[in-house]
């Protein structure tokens, strides 16, 4: 027996295949299981779903030009998704976007969606929000507020007091979107007042 014989029979008896001896399936199915290995280790997964923020603003601008603010400025703010509010946001500058110092005080209203004919309601709880000889505040603590509102509730606010050289304020209403559950297509019962037709004129019948 020669020396390839014998390295030959040395690898098959210690576990290792003879790729000489070896037959086609057994060559095919390493094959695969390589191209597995490598596609498991180059396959990317697609991306998600986008994804939205639970927290949004609601802005109110009030100025942008290059004279100072006064009071009895207002703005109204048609609510666009069910939320609540979580704190209001306010900055005061100039008209190059630096911050200038302020002192004044908001009056936030609430209106119903459907009852603009009413009018609107205070949304504090009886102390109006604003800022003392500052540039940025936020009102967190919103005990006693009408914080709840459904999309098309209407949101007023009134600069009720101001001092300072500032040529805009900028209102932004926080507020943390409750997730709209329910939605979808409703019952439907065989109406005889259906009008629902086919394009060929057939009525169609919707039965729950």
């Amino acid at each position: 027996m020669g020396g390839d014989d014998l390295a030959r029979k040395g690898a098959i008896s210690g576990g290792l295949q003879d790729s000489s001896t070896a037959g086609p399936l057994g060559q095919s199915a390493a094959l695969v299981e390589m191209w597995r290995n490598n596609l498991r280790k180059s396959r990317q997964l697609p991306p998600g779903p986008p994804t939205f923020p639970d927290v949004v603003a609601l802005p109110m601008h009030f100025g942008g030009g290059t004279t100072a603010l006064s009071a009895g400025l207002t703005g109204l703010i048609e609510v666009p998704f069910p939320g609540v509010i979580v704190g209001i946001h306010m900055f005061a500058g100039s008209a190059l976007f630096l911050p200038v110092a302020v002192t004044t005080t908001l009056d936030i209203q609430f209106g119903a969606q459907g009852h603009w004919s009413a009018g609107l309601t205070p949304m504090h709880a009886g102390v109006l929000p604003g800022m003392t000889a500052a540039s940025e505040g936020l009102v967190s603590d919103l005990t006693g507020w009408t914080t709840a509102i459904a999309q098309g509730d209407l949101i007023g606010v009134r600069i009720v007091t101001w001092s300072g050289t500032a040529t805009f304020l900028l209102v932004s209403i926080i507020v943390q979107k409750v997730p709209v559950r329910g939605l979808g297509v409703f019952n439907m019962i065989d109406d005889s007042g259906d009008s629902i037709v086919d394009d060929n004129g057939n009525r169609i019948v919707w039965r729950s």
